[in-house]
């Protein structure tokens, strides 16, 4: 797993994506625009070295487990590792949240 550091705004997105936000979602949230918010995840696909948002979610939830788990031994390391956390931005995983169910193209033209 490549350990990269997210700039804060990366982190944000990302976090959203873990949540399952689409990119129009992300976009509403930060007030950006959607293809700002499209080119900030090809970025972050790309740091991460993969394919796809499902892939870049498993390695952010791996880094985020990584982690908390050496948080205890974080301070005795801190001033060799400094800068080079698996990913940065707020400290502590949310808990994770249901997968919304996507809506058909029927369902949003009824909207």
């Amino acid at each position: 797993m490549p350990r990269v550091k997210l700039s804060r705004r990366s982190s944000e997105i990302m976090e959203l994506m873990a949540k399952g936000l689409t990119n129009a979602e992300i976009a509403r949230v930060l007030a950006l625009s959607a293809s700002t918010v499209k080119g900030y995840v090809e970025k972050i696909l790309q740091q991460l070295e993969v394919s796809n948002r499902t892939e870049a979610v498993g390695v952010y939830r791996m880094a985020e487990e990584q982690t908390d788990s050496g948080a205890q031994d974080a301070n005795q390391d801190a001033s060799q590792d400094e800068g080079q956390d698996a990913f940065a931005g707020e400290p502590g995983a949310a808990p994770r949240p249901r997968r919304r169910r996507r809506t058909t193209r029927r369902e949003r033209k009824l909207r």
